[in-house]
């Protein structure tokens, strides 16, 4: 992809990296409010807890890969 980061191969790309996301996140709080037996049968503010931690463990994970490459070719 070209260093300009425009166009509409990176609008493709991000749009592509959100519904995997959206699939991902509803396959995932699915399984979650499963209540067959051994499922985890979560409920209100369990899901809501989970989610946000999770969210926030996820981004902070994406920020510092890509800073990380970014602190490494400046060097």
């Amino acid at each position: 992809m070209s260093k300009a980061k425009n166009g509409f191969g990176y609008l493709l790309l991000l749009c592509l990296g959100y519904f995997f996301g959206y699939v991902v996140f509803g396959t995932f709080l699915k399984w979650l409010l499963d209540q067959r037996p051994g499922f985890p049968n979560m409920q209100g503010m369990e899901v809501l807890f989970g989610t946000t931690v999770g969210g926030i463990i996820v981004c902070l994970v994406v920020v510092l890969a890509f800073w990380w490459q970014i602190g490494r070719a400046h060097v």
